[in-house]
């Protein structure tokens, strides 16, 4: 069922730390009331006294290098580009309302990182002064795995990319500083929905051990052990008219596998292109009027490679913790496809469906006020009480510290989703 709202909606955006793969998380905390929704009436233009917001949209593109140059997310130092699959896109959202700005910015690559943030909002400040800072530009990565690295000016992170990469580096500022432009220019009166639909066979949890070890009153309060749900927020101009998308829905952008060598926006790189091409027909691909924004979610051990990890080789099953591949063969997920390519456009387009469906709901009218939170955080010298996740609740009485970031036993084993030659293993508490 797709839930309706009581007509409160907050958007809150909180920068976090680049290593999850995201540089933001934004949260859409809303009330519902269990109630069904209609199917959108005809739409009528509204009254301009009566609209709260203006929004403007844009996108455009930030492929860089296409070949020899080492990709981001696996982590292997033999996945170097040989060509190009999808094109990688920037798509912006701007909001304004009184004396608050805010830009969204959803990027198809890995993840997106201080340093390109900064030299965006240089670019911008040339431009336009001091309306744009890092307090209100966030610029999120969808996560895609199968994108240039050697941007992120960090020699943890770009050390299996073999080092900074310039030319990375440009075409990811160029295309998103042109996206936000874009969207700056197109700055006009908008009304706001909120609407959610479920999206079916698109992903599972590449480490249910792992999620059996959290507190059976925890695991209670959900059906499934992945998040179904898909939400919405569609732009509409004061004639009634579309103006934009922008979607968070649970899935790794994994669907190109380490195997593959050809830049790829992945599957929701291709959710966003099916949707901008069934909303503006005859468009050609990047340059739609109306632009489809999907954004990473909650997606952490959310695989879109539902046939389940096998041996590269052998074809046997094998999950990184009791089944084993031998020596030198590597452990990954696959499907549901014939191969990483079928699979894509299979994922993808499950996922346009249910962005779709939510575009046929009428949804709940955004009417609240634009707030962005923005903080940078010692965390070795942070303090915060400990949160109970099955109470919901901050114990004061035991306060915990931050520490320094640190890379375990764990992080060695990978996951199905990637590749472990190693064969270090996913041990738990009670195993031998």
């Amino acid at each position: 069922m797709v839930v309706s709202l009581t007509g409160k909606a907050i958007i809150a955006v909180v920068i976090l730390g680049v290593v999850g793969g995201m540089s933001v998380t934004i949260a859409l905390i809303v009330m519902d009331n269990n109630k069904t929704q209609e199917p959108p009436p005809t739409t009528t233009a509204a009254p301009e006294n009566d609209i709260l917001y203006q929004v403007g949209v844009g996108i455009a593109d930030m492929t860089g290098p296409c070949v020899e140059i080492n990709f981001m997310g696996y982590a292997d130092l033999g996945q170097s580009g040989q060509g190009l699959h999808l094109r990688q896109f920037a798509r912006t959202f701007i909001f304004v309302k009184g004396n608050t700005r805010l830009v969204l910015v959803t990027a198809e690559v890995q993840a997106v990182g201080i340093a390109v943030r900064r030299e965006v909002v240089r670019n911008l400040q040339v431009l336009y002064g001091d309306i744009y800072t890092l307090r209100n530009v966030i610029i999120t990565g969808t996560h895609t795995h199968s994108a240039p690295g050697g941007h992120l000016v960090d020699f943890l992170l770009d050390i299996s990319i073999l080092g900074f990469s310039r030319e990375t580096f440009d075409a990811y500022v160029d295309g998103i500083t042109r996206s936000i432009r874009r969207a700056h220019a197109n700055i006009g009166p908008a009304r706001l929905y909120f609407s959610q639909s479920k999206v079916h066979n698109a992903h599972m949890n590449r480490s249910p051990f792992s999620y059996e070890s959290n507190p059976q009153e925890e695991k209670e309060k959900y059906l499934r052990n992945v998040d179904d749900l898909l939400s919405q927020i569609r732009i509409n101009r004061p004639d009634g008219s579309l103006a934009g998308v922008m979607n968070w829905f649970a899935v790794h952008t994994t669907s190109m596998n380490m195997t593959n060598l050809l830049i790829s926006s992945d599957n929701l790189g291709y959710s966003a292109l099916r949707m901008e091409a069934e909303l503006n027909p005859g468009a050609l691909p990047g340059r739609p009027t109306i632009v489809t924004g999907f954004f990473s979610s909650n997606l952490g051990d959310v695989s879109p490679n539902t046939r389940g990890a096998r041996c590269e080789f052998s074809g046997a099953e094998c999950d990184n913790q009791f089944l084993l591949c031998r020596a030198q063969e590597r452990c990954f997920s696959q499907g549901p496809g014939v191969d990483m390519f079928d699979s894509t456009r299979i994922i993808g387009h499950a996922v346009f469906e249910g962005a779709m469906d939510a575009l046929h709901y009428h949804g709940e009218e955004l009417r609240g006020e634009l707030a962005v939170v923005h903080q940078f955080v010692d965390m070795p010298a942070a303090t915060a009480y400990k949160y109970d996740p099955v109470a919901n609740t901050f114990d004061a009485e035991k306060p915990v510290n931050g520490c320094f970031a640190a890379m375990g036993y764990s992080f060695a084993s990978g996951t199905i989703d990637g590749a472990n030659t190693l064969n270090i293993t996913q041990v738990s508490n009670t195993s031998a």
